[in-house]
């Protein structure tokens, strides 16, 4: 247990607090979305990455793009978690 406690830690301290927020929020994201391959037509974290992502999540926010689990997402997300996301995709997918 102290050992897992300490990786979290180290992990934590090598990335600056804004993007651990995004890092944090993304984590729910690869279920669906995967790092290189998803089902059924989802993009893949890196396409999304390339993507504006606040874009596309104020699209699923308004009804312009039709997903009701990405609506219900898009709506649960605060400006600063998206600007987390889109900075935290921007810096690993370089």
């Amino acid at each position: 247990m102290k050992f897992i406690f300490a990786a979290l830690v180290l992990s934590a301290s090598t990335v600056t607090a804004f993007a651990a927020d995004g890092s944090q929020l993304a984590n729910g994201c690869g279920g669906c979305h995967g790092q290189t391959s998803a089902a059924g037509g989802i993009p893949v974290l890196e396409t999304m990455a390339k993507a504006d992502i606040a874009a596309v999540l104020e699209q699923y926010r308004s009804g312009a793009r039709s997903n009701s689990l990405m609506k219900t997402i898009a709506e649960s997300l605060s400006a600063e978690d998206v600007a987390a996301l889109k900075s935290y995709f921007a810096e690993i997918y370089k």
